[in-house]
């Protein structure tokens, strides 16, 4: 049996999706370069006469599979963040809802925070956070709009 997200969890969802997004852009750009590469050497082939259609084909049908699924999960990541801010900002307005946004939003640090909030220490920062992170509810992506594939993760 799955166990549930913790909202602690669910937060920091914020910081890996940037980098998985980064991630599946620098595959996507991998690959736009195998396609181009790819179709020249169709074209040169074609106009040389030489039947190598199968191989480069090939290629560039598991290529244009790898971009539908490197766009989905930049999609279904992209989603994540904006539903987390949605979670954000139904908390009210206030000092609760500013340490959740900085610090998962803005990616700011709990000691920066502190700074610019003006709060005395850190450790009521700390509190505060931790009493707003109690107070998320947690929203996802509709899951029928993204599939999971096995090979991203």
């Amino acid at each position: 049996m799955k166990r549930e997200m913790t909202n602690q969890e669910y937060l920091n969802q914020a910081f890996t999706a940037d980098d998985d997004i980064n991630s599946a852009q620098l595959e996507l750009e991998s690959l736009f370069v195998k396609l181009t590469d790819c179709t020249a050497h169709i074209k040169e082939a074609k106009e040389s006469g030489i039947n190598a259609r199968g191989g480069f084909e090939a290629l560039y049908v598991s290529c244009e599979k790898q971009m539908r699924e490197c766009n989905e999960l930049v999609d279904y990541y992209i989603d994540i963040k904006e539903n987390i801010r949605k979670s954000i900002y139904e908390l009210p307005a206030g000092k609760e809802r500013s340490i959740l946004k900085y610090r998962y939003i803005n990616k700011m640090t709990l000691e920066k925070i502190c700074d610019t909030l003006g709060y005395a220490n850190y450790q009521s920062v700390q509190r505060a956070h931790d009493k707003a992170v109690k107070k998320i509810k947690q929203k996802w992506p509709d899951p029928v709009q993204h599939k999971s594939s096995s090979t991203f993760g």
